[in-house]
This record gives structure tokens, sequence and C-alpha cells, in this order.
């Protein structure tokens, strides 16, 4: 399933973000992929969220987050879109990362 990337420009901080959506479940769960500056690194997160409506919900500690690349390069339209692109490449297994999380969290309850 291909997946859509925007990249924003924030002209105020003066920096870059990259970020795809995919549509994981009926629950209406999504996995959040994003890359952007954080401090001195350009970091790729991944963070599950809950859609209803209008309103995207994220639990701490309850939800799938997880850093997954930290790099020095700088925040650069060019250097965003391959680091973000590197994970994307991987995304079936981090998809399935995910699926395990939410199968243990349902084990554990």
């Amino acid at each position: 399933m291909p997946i859509e990337t925007r990249i924003e420009r924030d002209l105020k901080r003066r920096t870059l973000t990259a970020l795809s959506v995919y549509v994981l479940d009926e629950k209406n769960r999504e996995l959040h992929i994003r890359t952007a500056k954080h401090g001195p690194e350009l970091v790729t997160t991944a963070r599950v969220v809950t859609v209803d409506g209008a309103f995207v919900t994220f639990e701490v500690y309850g939800d799938f987050s997880k850093n997954l690349v930290r790099t020095l390069d700088r925040c650069t339209e060019k250097n965003v879109r391959a680091q973000h692109e590197r994970v994307l490449a991987r995304l079936d297994d981090l998809v399935r990362k995910v699926q395990a999380f939410y199968a243990a969290k349902n084990a554990r309850s």
C-alpha cells in the first residue's frame, strides 16, 4: 500500500517536517511517522494515535511510540526526505512491531 508523505516548512522556526500517515486498523488507529529537527539532531519517530472525528489522541505509555533514527544531519529538505524514506523502506517491519506491541498489551489486560 503506497503511503503519502507531506513535507512542511515552518518559516517561523526555519525548519522542515516530514509526516507520513499509515492507517492501521478499523479501530481508527493511525501510525504517524515524523522526521523533524529536535535540538541538534534530525529525528524520525513513530507514534500510533487514535482518530475520532477531528480529534487525535495518544495515550502516554499506552500507545506505541518510538524514536527510530537520530542523526546530526542538517535540516535540509534533501536530508529530511532521505532519512524519512529510509524509515519508510522498512514500513512492513515497523507495522509488525506495532501489531506485536498491541497484541502484548491486549494479552496483559
